[in-house]
């Protein structure tokens, strides 16, 4: 819903924007006015669309607080790194370079290509201890780069949940502070 409302402001506000530019009247204030209330509109449609909704944001903070809790009151795991399997998915995504028709349009006149590559990597760590494997959450480095990390640092911890040894953090919060 707030998507859609985003969409419908933005118009509105592309419309206003469109029509202060390029008014040629004699009524300078019918210029300046549709055009500021236009670049508003948009700017209040990007806010819209952009940022999370209710439910992103509940979901969010009910993860955070699961994490502490966790880390506050759960069986304190420290591992070796070494002794992690580190799995990797590595692949390209293509991303449109002009989200516009006229600007793909261009591109395509110009033999440029309208469509980049941009190369993702994802992975994970993977420890395995008698009948139980914890896996930690997605990483965005290669396989190679993480390696390097992961012996730099030796040593993580897993915070198991004491009653439901299923709800476990597979703590990397490191990874995020050494980039």
């Amino acid at each position: 819903m707030k998507k859609a409302l985003a969409i419908i402001v933005g118009l509105i506000g592309l419309a206003l924007y469109m029509f202060g530019r390029y008014y040629g009247g004699e009524y300078p204030l019918l210029k300046i006015l549709p055009y500021l209330v236009g670049t508003a509109l948009l700017f209040v449609a990007f806010k819209l669309y952009t940022s999370p909704s209710k439910e992103e944001k509940a979901a969010d903070e009910e993860t955070q607080a699961t994490i502490k809790r966790l880390k506050l009151h759960g069986t304190k795991k420290v591992i070796d790194l070494r002794e992690c399997e580190v799995v990797s998915n590595n692949y390209q995504e293509e991303i449109q370079r002009g989200a516009l028709p006229d600007v793909q349009a261009w591109n395509a006149l110009n033999s440029e290509t309208a469509v980049e590559n941009i190369e993702v990597n994802q992975s994970r760590l993977v420890y395995r201890e008698d009948n139980h494997t914890f896996i930690s959450p997605l990483i965005a480095k290669d396989k190679t780069t993480l390696e390097f990390m992961l012996h730099e640092r030796k040593k993580a911890n897993i915070y198991i949940d004491k009653n439901t040894p299923s709800m476990y953090y597979f703590d990397v919060d490191f990874l995020n502070k050494q980039s």
